[in-house]
């Protein structure tokens, strides 16, 4: 059977990559996505797929999605996640499965959700659920230019869904979890721009938690939020702690909506977007 066509990409299409062991499927997904005003490459196996990324990244020409089947041949492909995204330049990775013999297609969405990927799609998915990854990742779909990403840390489910609702009006791609461990264990933080996170909070603690991000991925900007613990810290305690741990910047609670978005606008005005 033939292969589908291998895009050189050199008129700035944006591409994907689809690493799929079926031929068929890899056609009909490459269809969806080309209609999208993409090219695709196709790899039916793990390791051609990592001679391509790793080939790019050498060239510095990363593809802008990968498409990973769950099942690649006699692989299981989700051990290989997060290696495979430092080879993608923050590019999404999307998961795709419709299960195996060996189990159900609600254990392996289960599996795959634990993983570093940026999406999980159950086969068969339709055009429009491409088109909404697209649009969630990208400010300007037909050039693929990248969303800056803002990783939300706060145990008030309330405030998450109140800044993620004001930072996705100002175009932002955003990411939301309850605690640090949950975010460090189901987020690649080095695919964030910015994290905002609550000093005083469970687990690890924010002010450990972001300790660690900053010296992990240094190249994340980490703003403190906090409004203290009554009765035993002040709001200006516990951000000065913040301060003095070299944390970015502080945003003292509660905070107005413009007094939120300008200071993220001021700390990544610098930030460019990959190329």
């Amino acid at each position: 059977m033939a292969a589908l066509k291998q895009f050189e990409n050199t008129a700035g299409i944006p591409e994907a990559l689809i690493v799929e062991d079926s031929l068929a499927q890899a056609q009909i997904i490459s269809r969806m996505i080309e209609a999208q005003g993409w090219a695709c490459r196709h790899c039916p196996t793990l390791r051609e797929a990592y001679d391509v990324l790793s080939a790019r990244k050498s060239h510095g020409r990363a593809i802008r999605a990968l498409f990973l089947d769950v099942f690649v041949g006699a692989y299981d492909a989700l051990a290989h996640v997060t290696r495979m995204k430092t080879f993608t330049g923050g590019a999404p990775l999307i998961l795709m499965t419709a299960g195996a013999s060996h189990e159900t297609t609600e254990t392996t969405l289960g599996r795959a959700r634990q993983t570093a990927a940026d999406f999980v799609l159950r086969k068969p998915f339709k055009p429009d659920h491409i088109g909404q990854i697209f649009e969630a990742c990208f400010a300007i779909p037909d050039q693929a230019v990248p969303r800056q990403h803002i990783v939300v840390i706060d145990g008030n489910a309330g405030i998450r869904s109140h800044i993620r609702r004001i930072l996705e009006a100002d175009g932002y791609r955003v990411s939301d979890f309850a605690d640090v461990d949950n975010a460090v264990e189901r987020f690649d933080m080095a695919h964030a721009d910015l994290v905002l996170c609550e000093v005083i909070m469970r687990g690890t603690g924010g002010l450990r938690g972001m300790h660690h991000i900053k010296q992990t991925f240094p190249h994340v900007q980490v703003v403190a939020m906090s409004a203290g613990l009554e009765g035993r810290i002040s709001g200006s305690r516990a951000l000065s702690m913040s301060r003095q741990m070299g944390i970015d910047a502080q945003l003292p609670k509660p905070f107005g909506d413009d007094d939120l978005t300008e200071l993220i606008r001021l700390m990544l005005a610098d930030t460019s977007f990959l190329d």
